[in-house]
């Protein structure tokens, strides 16, 4: 099992997971929208393809921080 904390914009939770888990399935069982966003893992932005990889095949077993940052330019204007 792995606790991960999933951080987006508006939300801050704390999961525990298997770690043959994906990170597209942890999301989405837990649903965070990410169309639009960067995720990253402990720092490190995932491309789509790593998406798909289980937290043991990222190495991020035991406790992880997976977070979704928008991008929005021009957001005060």
């Amino acid at each position: 099992m792995t606790k991960v904390t999933l951080s987006t914009v508006d939300t801050r939770k704390t999961v525990f997971v298997e770690d043959a888990s994906s990170v597209q399935q942890i999301l989405n069982d837990n649903g965070v929208n990410y169309a639009t966003a960067s995720v990253m893992i402990d720092g490190m932005t995932l491309t789509p393809d790593r998406l798909r990889q289980s937290l043991a095949d990222l190495g991020a077993t035991g406790e992880c921080t997976i977070a979704t940052v928008i991008k929005m330019d021009n957001a005060g204007n």
